[in-house]
């Protein structure tokens, strides 16, 4: 095609050209062992974002035949943030990895982090059961919605909620809210 050879006479790459060179070079036992040496820990961090060639990338990049075993992988991620599905990303990926990680305790540890430092406990309490039933029941890949604890020490305040139910229109939608504010 024109727009490959236009890279081939400017001697560019363009994104995923990237992966491609990567991965062809990542398959090479001298490249893969010495970039096993070079690097003693790899931290992905956003990991719920991965998709499975990132993941083969990051795998090679620990061990070539056993990546758990060399322990050198810090993952972070929190697939209720998962947002890149658009371009590859999979949150199945993410959610085998914890399965896979729960299965070998010797080998990985799983450290949920659920201490919120930024909102109140009645800001909480009315938020963690209607996450809970949004990202369990609703979409193509439910989460398992582990709840917030606050950790702030003012407890002074309240929560006034109005849900609306879907609006066809916008002006539907509008309404609601301003009925609801006016009340």
């Amino acid at each position: 095609s024109y727009y490959q050879q236009l890279k081939k006479t400017l001697n560019v790459c363009d994104y995923e050209d990237l992966f491609d060179y990567v991965d062809v070079l990542i398959k090479e036992p001298k490249i893969a062992s010495h970039l096993q040496e070079k690097y003693a820990y790899i931290m992905v961090d956003e990991c719920q974002d991965t998709d499975p060639f990132q993941w083969e990338l990051i795998q090679h990049l620990a061990d070539s035949y056993q990546p758990l075993t060399a322990k050198k992988c810090f993952l972070v991620g929190d697939g209720k943030q998962s947002i890149y599905s658009f371009r590859g990303a999979d949150l199945n990926l993410f959610q085998a990895l914890m399965d896979r990680f729960s299965q070998q305790p010797d080998l990985a540890s799983i450290v949920r982090l659920s201490d919120n430092f930024r909102s109140q406990s009645v800001i909480l309490d009315t938020l963690n059961p209607l996450f809970q039933t949004i990202f369990e029941t609703i979409g193509t890949q439910p989460i398992v919605y582990q709840p917030l604890t606050a950790f702030r020490e003012d407890t002074t305040g309240a929560v006034c909620s109005h849900l609306i139910t879907d609006e066809p229109t916008i002006s539907g939608e509008c309404k609601a809210i301003v009925g609801w504010i006016h009340h």
